[in-house]
C-alpha cells in the first residue's frame, strides 16, 4: 500500500509496543550460539526525524516514545527498548526515532541477517542508505510478498518475521510452508471503538522460531 507512510505515526503507543516486543524476541533469539535471520516485509525509512513535517503533522509520538525517553521502569526489556532510543540520540534529547530495521540492526550479532523489502521509493533510498556498510543487511525494492518467495526460507532457519498486519494471514500461512515453520503468532491487538484504522495498520504482527 503505497499511500501509506509510516513517518506520520513513527514512535507512537502502537510503535512502542511493537518494538519493545521485537527487543523482547530478538534477546531470546540470542541465547543460542546459532545465527538467525531477522525478515522485515515493509522496512519503512529505517529511521524518523522528529522534527519532520510528517511526524509534527500527527504528533502521535507525543502519546508513545516522547512518554518514555530518559525514564526507566524497572521491566528490563522495555527500559532496554529505551536505552537503545537514547545511545541513537546523543544529545540527550529526542531527535530521532528508529524504525523495526534499525531496532533490529541494532541488537544482531556479526552472524545475524537483516532481510528488509521496501516497495515505497522514497523509503527505499533511506533505507538503502542507512545499511550501506552494513555487510548484515540486505535491501530489496520488493513487494512483501515476492520479497517471501524470493528470500525465504533463510539459510539458518531460525527467525523472526515482522509484517504489516492487513496482510499477516496471507504472508504467515506462506513463511510457515515454505519455511517449515512452526510458528508462535501474535496478531494485531484489538481495537478500541472508534480507533482510526491507521493504529491496526502501523501496527506489525511478528512470529518466531528459535
Amino acid at each position: 500500500m503505497l499511500s501509506y507512510r509510516h513517518s506520520y505515526h513513527a514512535g507512537n503507543f502502537a510503535d512502542v509496543l511493537k518494538h519493545i516486543v521485537q527487543v523482547a524476541i530478538i534477546e531470546y533469539l540470542k541465547k543460542k550460539d546459532k545465527p538467525f535471520t531477522v525478515h522485515d516485509t515493509h522496512a519503512g525509512a529505517g529511521r524518523y526525524a522528529i522534527a519532520s513535517e510528517h511526524m509534527q503533522k500527527t504528533g502521535e509520538y507525543q502519546d508513545g516514545i516522547a512518554k518514555l525517553f530518559g525514564k526507566r521502569t524497572g521491566f528490563g526489556v522495555i527500559d532496554q527498548y529505551v536505552s537503545l532510543v537514547e545511545k541513537l540520540n546523543p544529545v540527550g534529547r529526542l531527535t530521532d526515532y528508529p524504525g523495526s530495521p534499525l531496532i533490529s540492526a541494532r541488537l544482531l550479532r556479526e552472524q545475524d541477517v537483516l532481510q528488509c523489502t521496501e516497495l515505497h521509493t522514497t523509503d527505499f533510498a533511506l533505507l538503502k542508505r542507512e545499511f550501506a556498510d552494513d555487510k548484515r543487511v540486505q535491501v530489496l525494492k520488493e513487494d512483501a510478498w515476492q520479497g517471501l518467495k524470493a528470500l525465504l526460507p533463510p539459510q539458518h532457519r531460525r527467525g523472526l518475521v515482522l509484517i504489516r498486519p492487513t496482510r499477516w494471514k496471507r504472508i504467515t500461512t506462506a513463511c510457515c510452508l515454505r519455511c517449515k515453520w512452526p510458528w508462535r503468532n501474535l496478531p494485531p491487538p484489538p481495537m478500541p471503538s472508534g480507533t482510526r484504522c491507521w493504529t491496526a495498520t502501523a501496527q506489525k504482527a511478528l512470529f518466531a522460531v528459535s
